[in-house]
């Protein structure tokens, strides 16, 4: 009996290392618009799209509730049709990332524990969040970002995504 059991702990140990150490894998692929409904059905809603300036690296969206816990949204940063693999994470990853909101002010923060946005929003409107997420520097395990943002004036809402050159200057 306990040869058995050696031998099974061996066979779940070696399973373990060949499967890989870390947590389960997503694999996917960046769609155009991605949309996360957290006013639900309510028609009094509004919008807000956060827009990446830079395609390469995957940019995590956070909400923030009024106690101070974020919530992960999604992710922009890629091209349409570009493939990613996530170690830690389950999220959407989109060009454009809509979140329907109540009217009023709504905080975000661009990565967990990143800086904080306060975002209004309007019934009916989309207000769009352009996020520069901009690579640094490089070492052996880890990279350097500088993350800055703009918050545009709402504009009308229309079903497709927004693109840089449509969105009006606060």
């Amino acid at each position: 009996m306990k040869k058995v059991l050696v031998l099974a702990a061996t066979a779940c140990s070696v399973m373990f290392f060949v499967t890989g150490c870390s947590t389960s894998r997503h694999v996917g692929g960046v769609q155009t618009l991605g949309i996360v409904e957290t006013a639900g059905n309510d028609s009094n809603k509004g919008y807000v799209e956060f827009i990446s300036v830079n395609k390469d690296t995957l940019v995590p969206v956070y909400q923030m509730d009024r106690n101070g816990n974020s919530y992960l949204l999604g992710g922009v940063g890629l091209d349409q049709n570009d493939r990613y693999s996530l170690r830690r994470h389950d999220m959407a990853v989109v060009e454009n990332l809509r979140v329907s909101e109540p009217p009023g002010t709504h905080t975000f923060a661009i990565e967990r524990n990143g800086d904080r946005l306060r975002v209004p929003v309007q019934q009916g409107r989309i207000t769009p969040v352009e996020v520069d997420y901009t690579l640094l520097g490089e070492g052996d395990s880890h990279r350097t970002y500088r993350t800055s943002f703009r918050v545009f004036n709402p504009v009308p809402f229309q079903e497709e995504r927004l693109g840089a050159t449509r969105v009006e200057h606060k």
